[in-house]
């Protein structure tokens, strides 16, 4: 994943006329993007991303999962992931992947 808004170094911002109004309908002045200002104040990412949800297609071979924020694909681990299947008297647990590889998960269009 690239160096995302990691520090202030890596950090700006550019607005186009259309971006804000005032009440009195008067755009804000642009900045363009070879001007673009540098935070001044700047909070890093402290919060842990959560899986909202995720969906099972097992025609298709493949699992979606859904995050409450951007995650960094790169250092996915599959072998900590475990598709939990409930039965009508017990529950039945096995690794997604070593034991169903025809599943997988593929980075989204970009």
């Amino acid at each position: 994943m690239p160096e995302l808004a990691t520090n202030p170094s890596n950090v700006y911002l550019s607005l186009e006329r259309q971006a804000f109004a005032d009440f009195g309908g008067n755009r804000v002045d642009p900045i363009s993007g070879m001007q673009a200002l540098d935070a001044t104040l700047f909070g890093g990412d402290l919060t842990s991303p959560t899986l909202s949800q995720f969906t099972l297609d097992l025609d298709a071979g493949q699992i979606i999962l859904s995050f409450s924020e951007v995650v960094d694909f790169v250092v996915f681990d599959p072998s900590c992931s475990h598709l939990r299947v409930r039965r009508r008297y017990s529950n039945f647990q096995a690794s997604l992947w070593s034991r169903h590889p025809e599943l997988s998960i593929t980075s989204p269009a970009k």
